[in-house]
């Protein structure tokens, strides 16, 4: 799935139902600031990142992301999906915030979306920080 521009509050739920929907394996990329972190449009009726929503395996940067981007980004993903072995995925009408519990998920930085530990020695790679 490539979620492109703003996701609004009323839109976020479909959104879901939509990624719910599809067959394993899933993929998603966020493409351009907008679905990434919401963009400029701070405010009540946009979703502040489409990862709040679903997980996101790919962000793409730019408003709006250049065509050279956007395939750079393919590229990453198809390198990501050769990679890759079995991950969990959240669970129909699963919340993110009970699946990252779920997976051992931690936020770093809780102001920056999508990055995880999941996995990995929690310690060892914080430099002794936790």
């Amino acid at each position: 799935m490539i979620v492109a521009g703003r996701v609004s509050q009323k839109m976020a739920p479909v959104v879901r139902n939509l990624y719910d929907q599809m067959a394993d394996p899933k993929w998603v990329i966020a493409m351009g600031v907008c679905a990434s972190s919401g963009g400029m449009f701070n405010n009540y009726a946009i979703v502040q990142g489409v990862d709040h929503v679903v997980p996101v395996d790919m962000y793409v940067p730019g408003c709006p992301p250049r065509p050279e981007m956007l395939m750079d980004g393919i590229v990453k993903l198809h390198d990501k999906i050769k990679n890759e072995q079995f991950v969990q995925r959240p669970r129909k009408g699963e919340s993110m915030e009970s699946y990252r519990k779920r997976t051992g998920w931690i936020d770093l930085d809780p102001t920056v979306p999508g990055v995880s530990l999941a996995g990995v020695d929690r310690y060892a790679d914080l430099g002794g920080r936790a």
